[in-house]
């Protein structure tokens, strides 16, 4: 049997290769670093199994199986898609420089226009000036009567007879309402329809212009008016048509107390009557429903109880925001 004993070029280690099936190359991997190798036999055969002459150090036709060059660059297997890079590339720039473009004229229009705008604000501002000045000088006072005390989270039940007021005549409350903030909403004066007039005062979302975030600085108008007796939690007024309000606040009547509700009230007829109009009005309207002991929720989250006392019909309204509701009282 033919056998050739050749050397790795690579790690250097000799092999003896046999031609066990008498072909004339055979490959073979070398043990050490795996490295393919081409050997080359002569056909002849051996005597006792031993190669006649010397080992060559590198015999003909032994031949390292070629490796891939890394150091070279290789040919682009995918030209199309290198040419749709570019083109998808090319797109980006453009839609990048549009971007810039289209940022540059929204800078410039505001650099052109911001004194234009600096000057119509100052104009504008002059002029609301003005008026309110104008508006003040038109207001005049009104004296009002102190109601019953109440809680910061509650609109108390009355338990004494509010004393007659002095009041000033409608023209001159109108002329108040011109002022800035909330102002006193007009409502007809009648003992025997009291409950029809403050009915028209209720619609969505408001009830006698009470909305929410109104708060103390809103009734700057009204502080001068008020006869609350110090309690700063409540301002009490009274207009020219016999109508009594009692505001309650959150913490102060002043600046940023927030309002959390009010109770109106006027002098009737037959007071207990115009209150069961006012219940009547509620159950049978779909904007309210019975939440508790003579209270009612609107549609709006709005909270109202009627009620009466003393000859006197009441109406208490809340906000969602007050602490606690209670009903107006019935005797």
């Amino acid at each position: 049997m033919e056998q050739v004993q050749i050397q790795c070029p690579n790690c250097k280690t000799v092999l003896l290769v046999k031609n066990t099936d008498g072909s004339r190359e055979r490959v073979v991997n070398c043990p050490t670093c795996q490295t393919p190798l081409m050997v080359t036999f002569s056909g002849m055969g051996m005597v006792g199994g031993s190669q006649a002459g010397p080992m060559p150090q590198n015999p003909q036709g032994t031949q390292p199986m070629p490796q891939p060059s890394y150091g070279q660059e290789q040919p682009n297997p995918y030209p199309a898609q290198e040419n749709s890079t570019k083109k998808n590339n090319a797109w980006l720039i453009a839609l990048l420089s549009a971007l810039v473009l289209a940022l540059a004229g929204v800078l410039i229009w505001l650099l052109v226009f911001k004194d234009k705008d600096k000057t119509s604000t100052t104009s504008t501002e002059s002029s609301v000036t003005k008026t309110e000045q104008l508006s003040s000088s038109a207001s005049t006072s009104v004296s009002v009567a102190p109601e019953a005390s109440a809680s910061v989270s509650a609109i108390p039940n009355i338990e004494d007879e509010i004393p007659e007021v002095s009041v000033v005549p409608v023209a001159e409350e109108r002329a108040s309402r011109s002022t800035s903030g909330y102002s006193l909403p007009y409502v007809a004066d009648s003992e025997t329809d009291v409950a029809n007039q403050l009915i028209k005062r209720l619609n969505s979302h408001t009830f006698l212009d009470i909305y929410d975030g109104l708060t103390g600085a809103d009734f700057k108008s009204l502080r001068s008016k008020d006869l609350s007796k110090g309690d700063n939690k409540q301002l009490t007024v009274e207009d020219a048509n016999g109508y009594r309000y009692q505001f309650f606040f959150m913490n102060s009547n002043k600046y940023d107390g927030k309002l959390t509700g009010v109770a109106v009230s006027h002098k009737c007829y037959d007071a207990r009557q115009e209150c069961a109009s006012f219940d009547e009005y509620l159950r049978r309207s779909n904007d309210f429903d019975l939440v508790g002991r003579n209270m009612y929720q609107s549609s709006w989250g709005k909270y109202i109880s009627p009620g009466y006392a003393k000859g006197r019909l009441y109406v208490y309204y809340y906000l969602p925001d007050a602490p606690e509701k209670g009903a107006a009282p019935r005797k």
